[in-house]
This record gives C-alpha cells, sequence and structure tokens, in this order.
C-alpha cells in the first residue's frame, strides 16, 4: 500500500494482490482507470474526478498489477487449503451459468470472483482476495477442461435448411432447450435437468447429436442405393 501526496497527501492506494480483499474487487464495476482506481485506493470520488487524464494513467501504473493474472497465483500462499471441487459433477445449471460470466468477464480480477460465487456461494466472497483468486483459476481451469471435452456442442454450424426454418429462436431459449431435449427423452422436466451433473447432460447431448448425424446419414445411404422406378 503507498500513501500518495501532493494534492491527494493523506490517501492510500493499494498496490499489489496482498494488499487486497475480495471486497475491494467486487467494487469494480468497470474496467476503466478510474473505476479501478476508486475500488483500490481511498481517493473521495470529487478528487478522482477532478483528475486529468495523465494523472490518472500515471497512478493507474500503481494498479496495473491487475492486468496480469500471474502476478496473482505467484502471491498465493503455498499452504493455502482451497476447498475441493469437480465442475464434471456438478450441476449442469452451474456449469451453463459460469459459461455465461466467461463470456461476459474477461478479466480474471472480475471473472474468478463470479465462478466462485456460483460453486461455492456468497460466504466463499470474504477475506484475502489472493485466496478467491486461487479458487477461481482453478474453477476456470476445469471448466476450460470440460468445455473442451463437448466442444463439438458448440462447434457445428447449422445447415442452410435449419437456418431457413429458423433455428435461431430456437438458439435464444440458451440452456433451456438443451434440458428440454433430453427432457423429453426421459419424461421429466426441463428443470430438473438442469439439477443433473454437466457430464452427464453434455454427455447425453452430443450422443444425441451423433445419433441424430447417423440416422440422417443412413437415410442419404438409403436413398442413394433405392432404385430410381
Amino acid at each position: 500500500m503507498v500513501k500518495l501526496t501532493g494534492s491527494l497527501e493523506g490517501n492510500f492506494i493499494k498496490t499489489c494482490y496482498n494488499d487486497l480483499e475480495v471486497s475491494d474487487l467486487l467494487k469494480i464495476k468497470e474496467t476503466t482507470p478510474r473505476s479501478i482506481l476508486a475500488a483500490l485506493s481511498d481517493i473521495p470520488p470529487a478528487k478522482l474526478r477532478a483528475l486529468d487524464s495523465e494523472d490518472v494513467l500515471a497512478l493507474y501504473e500503481l494498479v496495473s498489477f491487475l492486468d496480469d493474472p500471474a502476478e496473482a497465483m505467484a502471491a498465493v500462499p503455498l499452504t493455502i487449503q482451497l476447498p475441493e471441487v469437480d465442475v464434471a459433477a456438478s450441476t449442469f445449471e452451474k456449469a451453463e451459468l459460469a459459461k455465461m460470466r466467461i463470456d461476459k468477464f474477461k478479466e480474471p480480477y472480475r471473472l474468478f470472483p463470479e465462478l466462485v460465487r456460483i460453486y461455492f456461494g456468497e460466504e466463499h466472497l470474504t477475506g484475502k482476495a489472493i485466496n478467491c483468486l486461487a479458487l477461481g483459476a482453478i474453477l476456470f481451469q476445469d471448466l476450460n477442461k470440460l468445455f473442451n471435452r463437448f466442444k463439438d456442442l458448440a462447434g457445428e454450424a447449422p445447415t442452410d435448411e435449419q437456418v431457413e426454418a429458423g433455428i435461431e429462436a430456437l438458439h435464444t431459449f440458451g440452456p433451456y432447450g438443451m434440458a428440454e431435449s433430453i427432457a423429453s427423452k426421459y419424461s421429466c422436466k426441463p428443470y430438473d435437468v438442469f439439477q443433473w451433473s454437466a457430464e452427464e447432460v453434455y454427455l447425453e447431448l452430443t450422443y444425441q447429436q451423433a445419433k441424430s448425424h447417423y440416422q440422417e446419414n443412413l437415410r442419404e445411404i438409403e436413398k442413394r442405393k433405392t432404385p430410381k422406378k
């Protein structure tokens, strides 16, 4: 933590991960230098607004450690005891919520607390920021492994016929649409499927996709081999 001088004399700014609490990270609502400085310092809002762009950028250099997630991981104590998590065995609902957060937040200091919130709840959004960031980093790594295992689910472009038929309207339902396709097969409610494990749901969807391709290919082969009258 650095004590500021000049027109900001008497104010402090946090300059490393060891200075940060989770509450500091949660105060960052935008990724602008002024927003980050407001969260990581006790500079009064009026003084912060009065600073010109050059002064803001100069102060931002003191908090730019946030731009390097490797610094956060380097600050994590080797003796830290983190709760265990298995994202594949956790619910499909949590995995889909996490996927939306990953799409929305690109900065680890914003994303990782969100992942911790999803998998462990508000009670883990307290204390030292490095503990939360370490747990969030593990979640992020495991989620990427899970999504990569089932990447074919998201990588298939619709056919021209599907586009013409209006498949985009179905995509607006997001994970509900995926749950519904499974629920109709197993005679349960879509929201029951949200409580299945992520691995169960993605495996079932992958199977349905492979089966659909097989049936489509089989029809084409049979059509090709059927003698024309």
